[in-house]
């Protein structure tokens, strides 16, 4: 696979993660509202693992794009320095989560996937991009 569908891959998947958290995190108000809801006028309050569950599946995939990411600047770095922001805010997004208290995260929630999809975009833009670089390096 050459570097600029592995790019594409990453930037895709980054925007994947953004629009999955963001629908997650709706999920839950709704549900959190649903079960105070029920709980004012005397009802059940309702089973929410089914979005712990994807919740957890969505952070082992965001750990493994950290890592990827961190690859991928690395292999970037001669070939397409230009696609390195894109990896660095899918980072910082990473970095939001871990190092920010879990009460202020549901602030900055939105801010959080807005950065994943924008990381994703930027990647993408990036990589289909025509490479300047590696023109000059076939012409010498």
């Amino acid at each position: 696979m050459n570097m600029r569908k592995a790019n594409e891959i990453f930037g895709y998947g980054y925007f994947v993660i953004g629009v999955i958290k963001i629908i997650i995190f709706l999920l839950g108000v709704i549900q959190f509202g649903t079960n105070v809801g029920n709980i004012v006028h005397g009802g059940e309050v309702e089973n929410s693992s089914f979005y712990s569950s994807l919740s957890v599946m969505v952070g082992f995939v965001q750990i493994a794009f950290a890592i990827g990411s961190i690859v991928m600047i690395i292999l970037n770095i001669k070939k397409q320095p230009g696609i390195i922001p894109g990896y660095l805010m899918g980072l910082g997004a990473v970095f939001i989560e871990l190092l920010v208290p879990s009460f202020l995260l549901l602030f900055l929630v939105i801010v959080e996937c807005g950065l994943y999809m924008r990381a994703g975009t930027l990647i993408v833009k990036k990589s289909k991009e025509k490479d300047v670089y590696s023109d000059i390096f076939n012409s010498i």
